[in-house]
């Protein structure tokens, strides 16, 4: 059928199959590939932007480059003495504050250390130190009232930053006021 085309209508159709291959291999090598680029990078930027406003607001707070600095280094102080520099210290914290607010510790039990990873699958370095997360598996036996009081408590007191992970609540007996407590949390410290 191509034969008996003239010759520039064959001369039409090559030339078109030439510049459809040229522009599917621009986007196959080039486009395409930029493309996935620009969307890894995408993250990173909105954070870095992010970033910069929260140091811009902090500094238009201030009016010298000096009060600006001090006020920087204060808030990073801030958030060092919010991380647990010893797990041991967190976990007895938790125990302390549940004893203080009548709860019954049944048991406490440490996890493995993991240290938290960024987006892109690389360790958190803080102070030269890796962020690492510890989890703490408490069963205790309380009132309801008395966990809603050490629930808050945590968040409040607690000089450091914890999560909690699982909650789950069960009655001992149907008439026991009593609940069994189990409470997954995670502390955040340096290492």
């Amino acid at each position: 059928m191509i034969k008996r085309l003239p010759r520039s209508q064959k001369k039409i159709i090559i030339a078109t199959l030439v510049g459809v291959a040229a522009f599917s291999i621009f986007w196959y090598f080039i486009y395409s590939p930029s493309q996935r680029a620009l969307l890894k990078i995408k993250p990173e930027v909105y954070t870095l932007e992010s970033q910069v406003r929260g140091i811009e607001r902090v500094l238009s707070q201030t009016k010298t480059v000096e009060a600006s600095t001090k006020l920087l280094k204060d808030r990073f102080q801030e958030l060092n003495t919010k991380i647990f520099q010893k797990e041991a210290r967190g976990i007895g914290m938790l125990s302390d504050l549940a004893k203080r607010l009548n709860i019954e510790v049944v048991s406490v039990k440490q996890q493995e250390k993991t240290a938290l990873m960024d987006e892109n699958n690389e360790k958190i370095e803080f102070s030269g130190k890796v962020l690492q997360s510890v989890g703490v598996s408490m069963e205790m036996r309380c009132f309801y009232k008395d966990l809603v009081k050490y629930l808050e408590t945590l968040q409040k007191t607690l000089p450091g930053f914890t999560t909690v992970e699982k909650l789950r609540i069960s009655r001992v007996f149907p008439k026991n006021p009593r609940l069994n407590v189990a409470l997954d949390i995670n502390l955040y410290t340096l290492f």
